[in-house]
């Protein structure tokens, strides 16, 4: 694992609006600090008892995991996560309390693509404008793929 001293930040914070493009960027951040397996809990903490410099390690790195989940979340996301110890206990609660709302969200889209109607003399681009904007979020959501 490596070990980073800065923290990284995107542009903007996690709030309620914006789960699926901010996790698919942190993700990323994620993976380039090589801490993907701790915030999803694929690497288990090692035994401190027989391992003490692979548990520091593991240590150091959660803890800098942690510091890169809170230092992206918007004020009202900070609740989700303080009550956890470790960063994937975090990951799963922002997983958890996002996943209902984005559902919701991608449902609001859905039906207002099935809702988005021309009328007669309307700009026909930027009629199909605003249907391949719907589109596209729903392909972010995963509903639906790229022709």
């Amino acid at each position: 694992m490596k070990q980073f001293g800065e923290v990284v930040k995107l542009s903007y914070k996690l709030n309620y609006m914006n789960w699926v493009v901010w996790r698919e960027n942190i993700i990323q951040f994620f993976d380039l600090a090589a801490i993907t397996p701790i915030v999803f809990g694929t690497l288990p903490e090692p035994n401190e008892a027989t391992d003490q410099d692979q548990n520091e390690a593991w240590s150091f790195n959660d803890s800098y995991a942690q510091v890169v989940i809170t230092k992206n979340l918007d004020d009202s996301q900070i609740l989700h996560v303080v009550c956890h110890q470790i960063s994937n206990e975090m990951w799963m609660a922002l997983r958890t309390i996002h996943k209902v709302s984005g559902h919701q969200t991608a449902i609001t889209v859905q039906c207002a693509l099935f809702r988005t109607l021309a009328d007669k003399g309307d700009n026909v681009i930027k009629h199909l404008t605003k249907l391949k904007k719907l589109w596209e979020c729903l392909i972010s959501f995963g509903i639906c793929t790229r022709i």
